[in-house]
């Protein structure tokens, strides 16, 4: 399996720096020039099959990379749930909510976003995503989704735990990929943003 992974285009969230889970946000005009500039990289490259989150950011996103290939929209690419927190700033939450942020930033493996999602069950919603993904498929796959959510099947798949997920960050005008043959993966590009892909 050759295994793309394309972050979605820039959202207001993402320029204002705020935490953005579910909250469902459209591309910016920046945003969809992103996903036009990655779907000119990989126009060459013959998907068999799209995934993506069920949140429209990722939905535009795939539709812009390939218009005639309806993408399978699922929630377990979501990115992770912030709950009350959702299009908030951390200054803002450093001032307002300062013990639950601090709490949270502190063991950020445990403890939970008020009304969100934990990290132990977010992560284990994409590992057992990425297992089925790999499982069941072949050939070249695009896989349109979030920071949190590829950082952590990027480290599943290279056998790091899912708590490794800090050391990749997937930029918004870029494409990576992965090569897996029998379990084996090789990460064969990071944040590619130059060269147009051949078949």
């Amino acid at each position: 399996m050759n295994l793309y992974l394309v972050r979605h285009g820039e959202t207001q969230a993402n320029y204002d720096g705020v935490y953005c889970g579910l909250s469902d946000l459209p591309l910016t005009q920046n945003g969809r020039w992103q996903a036009q500039h990655v779907a000119w990289q990989l126009a060459e490259v013959p998907f068999e099959m799209i995934a993506a989150s069920a949140l429209r950011r990722t939905r535009e996103t795939a539709n812009i990379l390939r218009p005639h290939l309806e993408p399978q929209c699922s929630p377990e690419w979501n990115e992770m749930a912030f709950g009350e927190w959702e299009l908030r700033h951390h200054h803002d939450l450093r001032r307002e909510d300062p013990e639950r942020y601090r709490a949270w930033c502190d063991d950020w493996r445990h403890t939970v976003p008020p009304g969100g999602e934990g990290f132990q069950e977010f992560s284990r919603r994409v590992v057992d995503a990425t297992a089925r993904l790999t499982g069941e498929q072949a050939g070249n796959i695009l896989l349109v989704a979030h920071q949190g959510v590829l950082s952590i099947l990027l480290a599943t798949l290279l056998g790091l735990p899912p708590d490794a997920m800090w050391h990749f960050r997937f930029r918004q005008n870029a494409f990576s990929q992965v090569t897996l043959t029998d379990g084996f993966c090789v990460l064969t590009c990071l944040n590619d943003s130059g060269r147009k892909t051949a078949p």
